[in-house]
């Protein structure tokens, strides 16, 4: 859709200048005019240029959207046309990148498309899941409804965001504190203690020869050493985002000891959100599972046992047994599948999961910050006794020589 830069004058006389969505300069004056702006110059803008903008664009926040969704749901539960619900939207969105893309969705319904069919046309912005809760919503009639179903959701995403952000910052704050503080001592302080220890003409204890020599090798190679983990850290992330070293990297988080409990949890809360989302919207299995295991998990590891339940449940196989089959869900979480799954509540079922599970994780996150403090405290304690040790030793030695002589 072409993007237009445009100069133009408001009711106050007042210069304003923008980019917007238009089909064409006339079309770009036509809707100026419909807010109140006279078109002074419009200039389209180059497909290189919307190319070159689209990849240096900021990501829309989640929180841009709840309210974008929100705002849309409550217009049209009252009735009011969806256009004029979309071109009031675009007035009261924060962010340019997505009042762009909703003003391209404005352009697309006007064209004689559908909102979901509209909103597909900018997949950069609306990811599947969006636009399939839509398109279902459209299909039953009940758009207001699954629009706010669809707000209430990413709110809740966003919260568990938040969640695992803020519990990370702490922890990396003290790791980041404690590694610097580590690498002055290593560094610098301890090669000097040695060289004064050293001056001192006596026979120095093993362990003491053991921290001096450790911390001018550091010293010594200290390039080397930084060269090498940020090998390390590029070749994981490497192995990561590959099919097959993906699926091994998160297997093998999920059998960290605390770390790996709050990943599953966080893994399985999303499940029965997703789930329950999905089936209540009206989507169908094979729509649900291939979403499922297009990287909304987080856990490709977990992703790949989806796809073989799929497979399970293909067969015929209930979910419970093709859930359980896997061995790595929860005994709860199981079931609670089975029992909804007799009952026909599956999507009632997966919901009360995903509220149950989301309280674990927040559990499991304050246990984990809980735990860190301790093991940073055990870890310094022996670092540094270590050290006073290593300094100690000799000067106590010198002093007992010091003592006996007089």
């Amino acid at each position: 859709m072409p993007l237009f830069r445009y100069t133009a004058l408001d009711g106050h006389g007042k210069i304003v200048k923008g980019t917007m969505v238009a089909l064409t300069e006339s079309d770009a004056e036509k809707r100026l005019g419909e807010r109140d702006l006279t078109l002074i110059q419009a200039k389209k803008l180059s497909e290189r240029f919307s190319a070159l903008s689209h990849i240096f664009k900021r990501q829309v926040r989640d929180r841009d959207l709840i309210e974008f969704y929100q705002r849309l749901s409550e217009s049209l539960e009252v009735g009011l046309p969806l256009l004029s619900t979309l071109e009031e939207n675009i007035k009261l969105i924060g962010s340019k990148r997505l009042a762009r893309s909703v003003e391209r969705v404005k352009l697309d319904v006007e064209n004689g498309l559908t909102l979901s069919q509209a909103m597909s046309q900018q997949s950069d912005v609306f990811d599947t899941l969006q636009i399939g809760i839509v398109a279902m919503g459209e299909q039953s009639g009940t758009l207001p409804e699954a629009l706010k179903h669809l707000a209430d959701f990413l709110e809740w995403k966003y919260q568990q965001k938040s969640l695992l952000k803020r519990a990370s910052i702490y922890p990396a704050f003290i790791f980041v504190t404690v590694l610097v503080v580590v690498a002055i001592w290593v560094g610098y302080v301890l090669p000097q203690v040695g060289g004064f220890l050293e001056s001192m003409q006596i026979e120095l204890p093993t362990i003491t020869m053991a921290v001096i020599t450790m911390s001018r090798w550091i010293q010594g190679h200290w390039i080397h050493i930084i060269a090498g983990l940020t090998g390390i850290i590029i070749g994981t992330v490497i192995f990561k985002k590959s099919k097959w070293g993906g699926v091994k990297y998160d297997m093998l988080m999920l059998k960290l000891p605390v770390v790996g409990k709050v990943i599953l949890n966080s893994s399985v809360s999303r499940i029965g959100h997703y789930f329950s989302v999905m089936l209540e919207a009206g989507m169908n299995l094979v729509t649900i599972f291939e979403l499922m295991t297009d990287g909304i998990i987080g856990n490709k590891y977990i992703e790949k046992q989806l796809e073989r339940v799929f497979d399970q449940v293909k067969q015929g196989k209930q979910f419970f047994e093709a859930f359980k089959k896997e061995k790595t869900f929860p005994d709860l979480f199981l079931g609670a599948i089975k029992t909804g799954e007799q009952a026909g509540k599956l999507a009632e079922t997966f919901k009360r999961l995903g509220v149950y599970y989301d309280k674990e994780v927040k559990r499991s996150v304050k246990f984990l910050v809980a735990a860190f403090e301790p093991a940073i405290i055990i870890f310094l304690g022996l670092f540094f006794g270590i050290i006073i040790l290593a300094i100690l030793s000799p000067l106590y030695d010198v002093i007992g020589q010091i003592s006996k002589a007089y």
